[in-house]
């Protein structure tokens, strides 16, 4: 049995096909960021009723709003600062360390390591046809395939968490943070 899984907001599958069909880096780590900082931007102005009011304008902004759910806002800031290398640090191409460095907080979020063998399949509307196997897949292209299990996790935050209530409650003195529960599902609250 298969199961789905419904993103709230429409993702650009053309950027992302387009980001591990570049052959460009810079490109696809821009593409990659762009698109997995329009799904923090929803998930934020979804999940934080006063979102706008706190005008989050950066990822890592973003990012701090959804750190109780930590597992899954990991990989997007890995993919953040490796964004800013290039923006600001003059890097010009992806490395395997790049993809290792994000390959393990992946693989937390998915609870296991990315087998060699995971494929990603595009099918064209023109009937053309494409594979990428991860264990055959450039730096590049793997760092792509990295950041689309990463969307996926951002994208669906909102499906598995209640909304974040700006209010004071307890808070773990260690964590500085309030883990409550809403309607069987974890809920975040901010002090």
């Amino acid at each position: 049995m298969t199961e789905t899984t419904t993103f709230n907001f429409a993702v650009d599958t053309a950027r992302m096909i387009c980001a591990i069909d570049t052959p460009d880096d810079i490109g696809a780590v821009v593409r990659l960021h762009f698109e997995i900082d329009r799904a923090l931007e929803h998930v934020v102005n979804v999940m934080v009723p006063e979102a706008q009011l706190l005008q989050h304008r950066f990822m890592e902004q973003r990012i701090r709003f959804l750190q109780a759910p930590n597992v899954r806002v990991q990989p997007a800031r890995v993919i953040n600062t490796i964004r800013n290398d290039f923006a600001h640090r003059e890097k010009e191409a992806l490395s395997p360390q790049d993809v290792t460095t994000l390959e393990g907080p992946v693989s937390e979020l998915l609870g296991r390591n990315i087998p060699t063998h995971f494929a990603l399949q595009h099918k064209r509307k023109d009937g053309n046809y494409r594979e990428w196997v991860y264990d055959t897949m450039s730096p590049k292209e793997q760092f792509c395939m990295l950041g689309f299990f990463t969307l996926s996790a951002i994208a669906t935050i909102e499906n598995d968490f209640c909304k974040i209530a700006f209010k004071r409650e307890p808070i773990d003195r260690k964590t500085d943070r309030h883990m409550g529960t809403c309607a069987g599902s974890p809920a975040l609250v901010r002090a």
